[in-house]
């Protein structure tokens, strides 16, 4: 396995009920071959799961994940 960080845009809700689009980022893990796939040359369809998952993940965090908004995928440290 092996950790692929993302950057990305999210909508965070504010008290007023509105939302502030703001910079997010997740380490996710990812298989060995996934990784090097995603930190190279990525298509559309492999970004599209990555966004999936994104979609999810900020679900769960509260917030709202920004489609097509992801600004870089490189390898975790």
């Amino acid at each position: 396995m092996k950790k692929i960080e993302v950057t990305y845009e999210a909508m965070y809700p504010l008290q007023t009920g509105n939302y502030e689009q703001g910079e997010a980022a997740f380490i996710l893990p990812v298989d060995e071959l996934a990784a090097e796939y995603l930190v190279g040359k990525a298509d559309r369809g492999a970004v599209n799961l990555v966004e999936t998952a994104l979609e999810v993940i900020e679900i769960l965090r509260g917030r709202v994940y920004v489609r097509g908004s992801i600004k870089d995928i490189r390898e975790a440290k």
